[in-house]
């Protein structure tokens, strides 16, 4: 039993050894799990949105202003949103008019 632990250390060790011996690619190769696990993270944030956006109108609207990719795939797949909470200028104007009239 000894030997055969003493056997993976040997090995284990060795493996190590090869590694230290080439540092730029051991960062190279870490850079790029970095960069494919932050890749990984945004997609999987993307389709949450989108299936969120798809199941909660409320929260479909609020996303053309935070992320109005995910705004514009919901768009793609389903019907556009026509309904507009942002009141234009004239529609304005007439609100505020009539607010003033009551004071």
């Amino acid at each position: 039993f000894d030997k055969v632990n003493h056997q993976k250390y040997k090995s284990w060790e060795a493996d190590l050894k090869k590694g230290v011996s080439n540092p730029l690619e051991n960062a190279v190769d870490n850079f790029m799990k970095f960069i494919k696990a932050a890749g990984y993270g945004f997609i999987t944030a993307t389709i949450a949105c989108i299936l969120y956006g798809h199941h909660e109108p409320t929260y479909r609207r609020q996303l053309r202003t935070s992320y109005p990719f995910a705004a514009w795939v919901l768009d793609q797949i389903m019907e556009p949103d026509n309904n507009v909470t942002v009141l234009n200028e004239e529609d304005r104007v007439k609100q505020a008019s009539i607010f003033k009239e009551e004071l």
